[in-house]
């Protein structure tokens, strides 16, 4: 029915344990200006992604990420938050578009591998007033696809008992070591 936000879809068929985000806290940035590069992120991910994708609610139109599946490609990578607005596949657009023409999109890349850029902040911001043009979004892209715009590295390795990032120590007795200690 109309007016209801569409059941979530679990991309690729991601098992139902989903963690909530990547960090367990509400992830988009209030007020980030839609027209600056800054405020994108553009990852690239195996697939399956292991996101789960939920329509916005109305009146926003487009998609977003609802959750997580924690041993997939995404969470895996650690740069992607909850509420991110998804709004290009490979550089081609995908804002505004309803959620089965983005996991359509998604899955109809050709390669294993995909670049997808995300728009940190709220929906409102990406389809209200202060909205990006049109041709600027698409001309991010277009760096995007061409390279110019490379896709972000993933979040170091943490330690999965402690949590706290893996260090490589050496000696500094002039030679190679391959020794490293996890703190």
């Amino acid at each position: 029915p109309k007016g209801r936000a569409a059941k979530p879809k679990v991309l690729e068929a991601a098992p139902a344990a989903a963690s909530s985000s990547t960090s367990g806290a509400l992830e988009t940035a209030p007020g980030l200006d839609a027209q600056n590069e800054n405020s994108y992120v553009t990852v690239e991910l195996t697939k399956p992604l292991g996101i789960v994708f939920e329509a916005n609610g109305l009146p926003h139109p487009g998609v977003h990420i609802r959750s997580f599946n924690e041993d997939g490609a995404a969470a895996q990578h650690g740069r992607l938050r909850t509420n991110y607005q998804l709004v290009g596949v490979d550089g081609a657009s995908v804002v505004g578009q309803d959620l089965d023409k983005c996991i359509e999109t998604i899955l109809g890349t050709s390669s294993q591998l995909i670049k997808v850029t995300f728009y940190r902040g709220e929906a409102e911001h990406l389809y209200g007033k202060a909205k990006p043009a049109a041709e600027w979004l698409q001309g991010m892209l277009d760096r995007v696809k061409e390279g110019t715009i490379l896709p972000s590295p993933p979040l170091e390795k943490r330690d999965t008992t402690t949590g706290k990032p893996r260090v490589k120590i050496g000696l500094d007795d002039g030679e190679e070591d391959d020794d490293d200690a996890e703190l």
